[in-house]
Formats: structure tokens, C-alpha cells, sequence
């Protein structure tokens, strides 16, 4: 997301916003955007220039001097260490751990479903290989979404209270976010790294998902729906805001658990969740009320976005580079959906974390314990984020 604006250098991640339009999410084109979380980026700039360039080979040859072969400093490549992270940019940092990411994961399509597998090994056997951790498919039949419109409709009456707020997480909803999560990005950029990270592997996730199973916006079955923002022009379902948005609720849950693992801190982790769940549902609720998404969008946008953040923090997680498990998959069966079920709206309260919860009858949750494939990158970020975290919440 083009998650912020503003003085303490972070400008930069505004640089995400060129994919907005496309996922909801600052995202792709953006990576270089990141670089302003150092707030620095401007120093690079003296030798842009002919005349910064000619400026510095005459200071150099006003203070070097001769050339002293025992002055070399020390040094030997230092090969695969997470050190050198260190000596990257964020801009760079971002590239190779979403290099990593990708690089661990591949898509299953079969039977009108979309499913996102995994490296990993299951717990308890020496299995190790692709494992499921999402699957979903679409209804296909057109009363699904017929009946899904009329919930549209009915939907519209928010938009005059709702528009500021619509607007507003068009393309970006880092202020919403930071509203809740008691953190102030200039405090802890390896944070805001790591949540920029997610996101951008969302929208790989999520675009890929939209892309196959190919559902029409809800103005295409509807021309009285007239979205009140620009509809972007990739598939409906699932929703790329609430993908992300319920991404960044669990991830930071998550997070939370780790950073204030004490027993007096639960009231105020609980608290807190349930804040950044609700605030999810809203960013997600929202999208309907503008008119470019389905209720059933918000749902899938759910299932998704909580599993992929569950699936970066056991990639993030580490010790000893040992990644951390992850002990749930989901499933979506949009072919089950039946018109009853597509009369009833999205229900954000249903639980899609205890396998025997309630919840919508083609919502599935089923144990399933495995390590996640060790990630450098990805544990060097997550680790010095939960250190900053520390001495902020």
C-alpha cells in the first residue's frame, strides 16, 4: 500500500501507490518507493549530477594522496549470511527476500479451484515437500451473483457516510492501519519493511487467485450498481482489499503474541485483535459499499489474507534458522454456495480458526502442522522487527 506520507522519510513508500488500482495495495511498481523508509535516499543524490560527479573526482584528488597497499581494510566476501542484509538499502532488501518468498511456493489449478502450495516438511514425519495451504474456487452460478447484487444495492445507502472513508483506502489504508496498531512507523522501519513485504506477496498471491478464476465485477451483471470509484480491471473475487487488510490484522496479532507474550499483556492483545479484525471487515465491507465487490469477495479476501499471513510469520519466525510451524489450511468451495447461501452477507464474526468452529458450510479449516521452509531474508527482517516492537509496545 502506499502506505504513508509524510516528513520522517517515509514518503517514499508512496512510490507503491502506482499499483492502486490493481490490488488495493501500494504493491508491485512501488519496490522502489520503499527506499524512503530510510529517509535518506536523497543523500544518494551528489552524484547524479555532471557537476556533483566533477565535484567529487577534485575532492578526491585534493585528500587522498599516494596509494597505500597496507591500508586495506581487512575483508573477505562474506557468502549467503543474513549480515548482509545489513548492507542493503531497503529497496534492494525488498527484492531478494520477494525473490525468496516466490521463489518457495507454486499454485495448483484443478477442478475450478486455485490452491497455493508450499516447501515445507509435516511435523511428526520426515514428508517434505509441496503442501497445501489454501484452496479456493468460485461459484460459477450466474443466481450466486445476482442474488450478491441485491446485497450491492442495498449497500449503496452507506455511500454518502462511508465516501470519505472509501476514498480515503482506494489505494492505500497504511493510516487506517497505524490508526490501531500503536506503533509510529518512523520508530520501527524494519516493521514497516516486513508488513510492506506481506503485502507485496499478497498481491502476488492474490492476483494470480483473481486471475484464474476470472469472476466479473458486479457492475458488468448489474448496470444500476454504478460503482462510485474507478473499478479496477482484474477480477472481483477474491477481494484484494480484504486480502490484505485481514493479512495485516492477523499478521500483527501474530506479532503481538511474540513481542507481549505475558499473561497481563492478553487483555490488551485481545483487545486490540479484535480492533484490527474489525477495522479489516470495515475496509473490506467498504469495497461492497462502493460497489466493486461482492459480499462473498470479503469472505475469500478472509480465508486468503489470514493464511498468508500465518504462512509469512512461520517464514519469518526462526531460530536457530529453523523456521517456525504453521498448524492450519483453509478452503473455500465456491461451487457449494447455494442461492440460499448467497442471500446471507459477509459475517466477519464466523471462525476460521478452530476447525470445529462455526462458520459458513463451504468454509473449511483443517489441522495441519508443518515447518516452513527456512527464509534469510525474510527472518532477518522478522527478527529485527520484533526488537524494535519490543521497546515500542
Amino acid at each position: 500500500m502506499g502506505l504513508f506520507s509524510g516528513s520522517a522519510g517515509i514518503a517514499g513508500i508512496a512510490g507503491i501507490a502506482g499499483i492502486s488500482g490493481t490490488a488495493g495495495i501500494s504493491g508491485a511498481a512501488g519496490i522502489a518507493g520503499i527506499a524512503g523508509i530510510a529517509g535518506i535516499a536523497g543523500i544518494a543524490g551528489i552524484g547524479g549530477s555532471p557537476l556533483g560527479s566533477t565535484a567529487l573526482i577534485v575532492h578526491r584528488d585534493g585528500i587522498v594522496g599516494p596509494y597505500k597497499a597496507d591500508a586495506l581494510a581487512d575483508l573477505s566476501p562474506a557468502f549467503n549470511t543474513p549480515d548482509n542484509f545489513a548492507f542493503l538499502n531497503p529497496e534492494l532488501r525488498a527484492i531478494v527476500i520477494d525473490g525468496e518468498l516466490n521463489s518457495l511456493v507454486s499454485f495448483d489449478i484443478a477442478d475450478s479451484s486455485i490452491a497455493l502450495h508450499s516447501n515445507g516438511t509435516r511435523v511428526g514425519s520426515d514428508e517434505h515437500g509441496q503442501i497445501e495451504l489454501v484452496r479456493i474456487s468460485a461459484p460459477t452460478d450466474k443466481s450466486i451473483y445476482h442474488e450478491q447484487t441485491r446485497l450491492i444495492e442495498l449497500y449503496s445507502d452507506l455511500r454518502p457516510d462511508r465516501g470519505a472513508e472509501i476514498l480515503s483506502q482506494a489505494g492505500s489504508f497504511g493510516e487506517f492501519l497505524f490508526s490501531v496498531f500503536p506503533v509510529h512507523v518512523s520508530a520501527a522501519p524494519h516493521f514497516v519493511e516486513l508488513m510492506h513485504a506481506a503485502w507485496r506477496f499478497a498481491v502476488m498471491v492474490e492476483m494470480r487467485f483473481k486471475f484464474v478464476l476470472g469472476v466479473p465485477r458486479p457492475h458488468r451483471f448489474s448496470s444500476q450498481i454504478q460503482p462510485m470509484i474507478v473499478t479496477p480491471m482484474h477480477g472481483s473475487f477474491p477481494s484484494g482489499h480484504a486480502t490484505e487488510a485481514f493479512l495485516a490484522a492477523r499478521l500483527c496479532s501474530l506479532i503481538m503474541e511474540k513481542v507481549l507474550p505475558e499473561e497481563e499483556n492478553a487483555s490488551y492483545r485481545e483487545e486490540l485483535t479484535r480492533q484490527l479484525n474489525a477495522q479489516a471487515a470495515r475496509i473490506a465491507i467498504n469495497r461492497t459499499v462502493a460497489g466493486v465487490h461482492y459480499p462473498i469477495d470479503s469472505l475469500a479476501g478472509r480465508v486468503l489474507g489470514t493464511t498468508l499471513a500465518e504462512y509469512v510469520f512461520a517464514c519469518g519466525v526462526s531460530v536457530d534458522g529453523v523456521a517456525g510451524t504453521m498448524k492450519r489450511k483453509r478452503s473455500l468451495n465456491g461451487l457449494a454456495i447455494s442461492e440460499l447461501d448467497a442471500k446471507e452477507d459477509f459475517n466477519p464474526s464466523e471462525d476460521i480458526h478452530d476447525p470445529g468452529g462455526q462458520r459458513a458450510p463451504y468454509v473449511d479449516v483443517e489441522e495441519q502442522e508443518f515447518t516452513a521452509p527456512e527464509t534469510m531474508g525474510l527472518s532477518w527482517l522478522t527478527n529485527k522487527a520484533v526488537e524494535e516492537l519490543k521497546l515500542i509496545l
